[in-house]
């Protein structure tokens, strides 16, 4: 019987690197939201006005593209705190985890933990 495959090996090979590949983009798209944390999916428009109805606790703000005054609505995070997010996300090329925050003057671990529940990287 002919074999059909000469090298069966870089079958294989090439199967284990797609399903790391897969796996590895599923790890940045999918983001840990921790156990009871409330997640609600709004338009762009819906948010815009929850946060000028001043209801940003309904609202999880992306750091990688909130404006000042969208990171202003989070109790905890005044003007110049926005600025600095805004300019470390810039400086870095965007923020790859949440944690990230802690890097940024002004934003010490009682803050952090006060503000990390309405932010997200994604």
């Amino acid at each position: 019987m002919k074999k059909i495959l000469k090298r069966p090996e870089l079958l294989l090979i090439a199967l284990g690197l797609i399903l790391l590949s897969c796996s590895v983009l599923a790890g940045y798209y999918y983001q840990y939201i921790p156990q009871g944390t409330q997640v609600i999916y709004v338009s762009e428009a819906d948010k815009a006005k929850l946060i000028s109805d001043g209801k940003s606790e309904s609202v999880i703000i992306n750091l990688n593209t909130a404006t000042i005054q969208e990171l202003c609505q989070i109790d905890g995070i005044g003007e110049k705190t926005a600025q600095a997010i805004i300019d470390y996300r810039n400086e870095n090329g965007g923020f790859n985890t949440v944690d990230e925050l802690m890097n940024i003057k002004g934003i010490g671990e009682k803050t952090f933990k006060s503000i990390s529940p309405y932010v997200c990287i994604g």
